[in-house]
């Protein structure tokens, strides 16, 4: 995973030089791609790498003879995210996404309660490569790489947090508008293996 953002940050840096080198040639073009170059978007995602690993701990959870797990709530991810157009090509930024999920079990040994709250907070780098336009329809792909901070809140049990290396890799991505747009991507990461949302561009 370094070695491949290793190649992206030389491929940015490339892609810069040979848009100062070409000079006037591609002021025109480059200008008119860049009269919104700012975007804000919210979008929602399903079945994270957080969600995923809950429901793995929920089916280790479940072979715990001493505990009976009553149910589960997951949240969806929740993400916000600025980007910026370097290039009709690339695009960097930066983006923020939250996740939780809430377990409850029984003791067996004394009919307890067990309620388990967790939050995750992912911070991340992105870069995003665009390689098709058609009009108000744009098919991109993006990689993300960044740090979470999760807490497990119990009660009686000592609290447990710590920060965690975290990606996202969105190999399909399709947006469809102009200065407000919609847009669905697939993937796996932080943003889940379906995220939807929309974005202004400014």
């Amino acid at each position: 995973m370094k070695r491949i953002f290793v190649l992206l940050c030389v491929g940015f840096v490339l892609n810069i030089g040979l848009l100062r080198a070409e000079g006037p040639a591609l002021r025109p073009e480059y200008l008119t791609q860049m009269e919104m170059p700012n975007a804000i978007s919210v979008n929602v995602g399903y079945y994270s790498v957080e969600n995923i690993l809950t429901s793995l701990s929920g089916i280790l959870f479940a072979f715990d003879p001493d505990t009976h797990e009553t149910s589960t709530f997951t949240a969806p991810t929740v993400g916000v995210r600025y980007m910026r157009t370097i290039s009709p090509v690339i695009t960097a930024g930066c983006a923020l996404h939250y996740s939780a999920f809430i377990r409850n079990a029984v003791r067996e040994a004394d009919n307890a309660t067990i309620k388990q709250n967790c939050n995750n907070i992912a911070l991340s780098a992105e870069i995003r490569f665009t390689y098709l336009r058609r009009g108000i329809l744009k098919m991109y792909g993006s990689v993300g790489l960044g740090v979470s901070y999760w807490n497990i809140v119990e009660k009686n049990v000592e609290p447990q947090h710590g920060p965690f290396f975290n990606f996202n890799i969105s190999p399909l991505g399709l947006r469809i508008g102009r200065q407000v747009g919609g847009f669905v991507e697939l993937g796996l990461g932080y943003r889940g293996l379906v995220a939807a949302g929309f974005d202004i561009r400014f």
